[in-house]
């Protein structure tokens, strides 16, 4: 996936600059039934991490690692995603 989403392979795509919490915080969002019918305790610890890229690819990523993270986590386990930059 992200050999596909190099800017210069694709320049018909809409790069900008993100801030990757409002992405996360929409996939945690709508994860949160899946995750209480399952048992999980989910949530997410979320500081501002500013990226360049497509919103959508970058969209379609985080829900896939919150569906599978909630996916393959056991009755009464523990989810937490997290989200920031570090220097």
């Amino acid at each position: 996936m992200l050999a596909r989403a190099d800017q210069s392979a694709r320049p018909d795509w809409q790069f900008e600059d993100l801030d990757l919490v409002s992405i996360v915080e929409s996939a945690v969002s709508d994860e949160l039934g899946s995750a209480e019918a399952g048992g999980i305790d989910f949530g997410a610890e979320l500081a501002p991490a500013p990226v360049r890229g497509v919103e959508w690819l970058l969209s379609e990523a985080a829900k896939s690692l919150t569906e599978n993270a909630i996916a393959h986590t056991p009755a009464a386990g523990r989810v937490t995603i997290r989200c920031g930059a570090t220097d």
